[in-house]
C-alpha cells in the first residue's frame, strides 16, 4: 500500500515498509534523468502492490532528492524499517543500473545489485530493470522479515516465514509440509486471517497439482473452504481470487477458474497495474498429457517458486494466457 507520511513517525516501524529514494543519474544527458525518475516511479508502485508492504509515496520520496542520504534519519522521519537507493548511468549504447538495500534501523546493507542492458529501447529495458529488482527485494524482504527475533510470534509472523520457505525455492513434499505447517499456526492465532486462509489454501492446492501429497482429496476439500472463507470476506482482492482460481485447476474446474483469473486481473488492475505484457506469469507453451495445464503454469521462470509475484504485475494479457492455457489453446 503506497502512502503519505502525514504525522510524526511511529515509534515502530511496520513490518516491510520501503521508501524507494530517487535515483540517481549519473550522466549529464537530461535523458538519463527521465530514465532514473522512471525507474524510481516504476519500482515504487510495483513494491506497492506486493503483499502487505508499505511503500512511502513517490511525492513524498522525491523530497529527498540531492539530500544527503542518512538512511537512519530518513527511516526515523518516514517511519520505515528500509531504503532503496540507486543509480543509473549510461556509456554509449549500455546502460548500467546499480541498486541497493538498507536496513534504516542499523544503516547495514541487506542486498545490492548491478544490472547491464542494452539502452536501444529504454521503455523496455525499464521495465525489465523494475521487474528484476522487484522479484529479488521482495524475496529479500520477507526473508529478512522472516528471520527477525520474536518473543510471541504472532499471525504475521508465520505467513512471513512460510512466505520465506517458499520465495526461490524448488518445491518438495517436506517443503510444502512446513509451509502448510507454519500457515496452520497463524490461522490458530488468527482465525479470521484472509492471508492466512488464502496462502495456506493456495498451497494445499498447489501441493496438489505438483503431485506432492498422499492427501490430495482432504487437501482439496480444506483448500476449497479456506479459499471460499477468503472471498467472502475480501471478494475484491486479488490474492483471494488468484487462490480461488488455484483450487479450482487443482479440481479440475477449468472454465470456473479461467472466471476467477479474469477477476484477479480486474482486481488487480483496480489497484493501478500497468497493462503491460507480463514476464512474471509467463506460462509454458503446452499442456500435459490430460489436456489441462501442469502445475508449472504457476510458476515464472525467473524463480522456480515465486509464484505469488504473478500478482505484482498480473494484467489482462496475462490473464490472457492463463485463459488459453487452462482451455488447453496454444499459446502464441
Amino acid at each position: 500500500m503506497e502512502h503519505e507520511v502525514t504525522t510524526a513517525a511511529r515509534a515502530t516501524a511496520p513490518r516491510l515498509s520501503i521508501v524507494v529514494l530517487p535515483f540517481i543519474s549519473l550522466s549529464d544527458d537530461r535523458e538519463q534523468q527521465y530514465f532514473a525518475d522512471g525507474i524510481t516511479e516504476d519500482l515504487t508502485t510495483d513494491l506497492s502492490r506486493l503483499a502487505e508492504m508499505s511503500v512511502i509515496s513517490l511525492n513524498t520520496a522525491f523530497t529527498f532528492r540531492n539530500r544527503p542520504a542518512d538512511t537512519r534519519q530518513i527511516g526515523r522521519e518516514l517511519g520505515v524499517r528500509y531504503v532503496l537507493e540507486g543509480s543509473v548511468q549510461r556509456s554509449g549504447n549500455r546502460v548500467r543500473v546499480s541498486a541497493q538495500l538498507i536496513d534504516a534501523e542499523t544503516d547495514t546493507h541487506l542486498w545490492a545489485d548491478r544490472l547491464d542492458s542494452d539502452a536501444s529501447d529504454l521503455f523496455a529495458l525499464q521495465n525489465e530493470i523494475t521487474s528484476r529488482i522487484a522479484v529479488a527485494l521482495n524475496i529479500e524482504l520477507v526473508g529478512v522479515e522472516a528471520a527477525r527475533p520474536t518473543v510471541q510470534p504472532d499471525a504475521s509472523d508465520y505467513i512471513l516465514r512460510a512466505r520465506a520457505m517458499y520465495l526461490g525455492k524448488v518445491p518438495t513434499r517436506q517443503n510444502y509440509a512446513e509451509q502448510i505447517a507454519l500457515y496452520e499456526r497463524a490461522l490458530a492465532l488468527d482465525a479470521s486471517s484472509e492471508k492466512a486462509q488464502s496462502f495456506l489454501a493456495w498451497q494445499l492446492a498447489a501441493r496438489v497439482l505438483d503431485q506432492m501429497t498422499d492427501s490430495a482429496t482432504s487437501d482439496l476439500a480444506r483448500a476449497e473452504t479456506l479459499a471460499n472463507q477468503a472471498l467472502a470476506a475480501s471478494p475484491r482482492t486479488a490474492l483471494a481470487h488468484y487462490t480461488k482460481a488455484q483450487v479450482l485447476r487443482a479440481q479440475e474446474r477449468f472454465e470456473e477458474a479461467i472466471s476467477e483469473i479474469r477477476d484477479c486481473a480486474r482486481a488487480q488492475s483496480q489497484l493501478g497495474a500497468r497493462d503491460r505484457g507480463t514476464r512474471l506469469l509467463q506460462v509454458p507453451d503446452r499442456v500435459d498429457g490430460g489436456g489441462h495445464p501442469g502445475a508449472a503454469a504457476c510458476h515464472p521462470p525467473q524463480s522456480p517458486r515465486s509464484a505469488d509475484l504473478a500478482l505484482l504485475f498480473l494484467d489482462r494479457a496475462s490473464a490472457s494466457a492463463t485463459v488459453a492455457l487452462c482451455r488447453g489453446d496454444p499459446l502464441v
